[in-house]
């Protein structure tokens, strides 16, 4: 690109337009990364907050379970009792000892059923206890997350909101600056500003590219050092110049 003409301050204020836009853009991209991260955290505080509603429903699903399963057993042992009952009520009118015997062997078979299903029964309540015990920390967990997702989100929201704030308050800067510049450069720098992640403008270092490190032809460090013309990066397309200089330009 040629010189600019006076009109438009020429490629020296040209560069210290370009210098200052970036700078405010830089931070304006701050404030908007600031702004789009808090949906990713929400998200993810969100997932914590399902994760553990998913583990007490099934906490309680496996309560529900353990309880039936001990009613179950509680009638299949009185279901037994009462059989028992039944049989040694029948011994006093056992007619033979061969019935007698019969009738006390099944009584004994039957208790012993009994008595493991009473130790089934009991081992079924000490796990029901211990499930309890797991759906009670299960709900103080949950409440918790939420607790902690409620504050997260006031959190978040107030920083989106001062965030997006802190970018409209610079649209008028940002757009007096752009104005500044000529019609081409400036298509050219948001054109490069998309393409080259933000970074537009950069340094002259050590007679290279600050943006990409190729080494710059003397013609052009001269050209920069003088801010005679907008000089790009050969290798990157970046806007190159040369901090010193336009430190003199500021400082006169």
């Amino acid at each position: 690109m040629q010189a600019e003409s006076e009109s438009s301050g020429g490629p020296r204020q040209q560069l210290v337009l370009l210098v200052r836009l970036q700078t405010l853009d830089r931070e304006r991209d701050a404030q908007r990364r600031l702004a789009d991260q808090t949906e990713p955290l929400l998200a993810a505080r969100r997932q914590k907050v399902d994760q553990a509603a998913a583990a007490l429903a099934k906490a309680r699903d496996d309560l529900k379970h353990a309880r039936a399963k001990a009613h179950d057993a509680e009638v299949d042992l009185k279901a037994k009792s009462e059989q028992v009952r039944k049989l040694e009520l029948q011994l006093n009118t056992a007619k033979t000892n061969q019935e007698f015997h019969a009738l006390q062997t099944h009584i004994g078979k039957i208790r012993d059923e009994a008595s493991e299903e009473e130790e089934k029964t009991l081992s079924l309540y000490d796990a029901i206890e211990r499930q309890e015990g797991l759906v009670k920390d299960s709900e103080a967990g949950l409440d918790k997350l939420k607790a902690e997702l409620a504050e997260f989100e006031e959190v978040c929201r107030k920083d989106r909101e001062e965030a997006l704030a802190e970018i409209a308050a610079t649209d008028g800067r940002r757009e007096q600056l752009a104005a500044e510049l000529t019609a081409d450069l400036r298509a050219e720098y948001e054109k490069l500003r998309e393409a080259r992640d933000g970074e537009v403008v950069t340094p002259c270092e050590d007679r290279s590219c600050g943006g990409c490190g190729v080494q710059l032809t003397p013609n052009d460090v001269a050209k920069i050092l003088g801010c005679t013309t907008i000089i790009h990066c050969r290798s990157c397309q970046r806007i190159l110049y040369a901090p010193e200089a336009l430190k003199a330009q500021a400082e006169s």
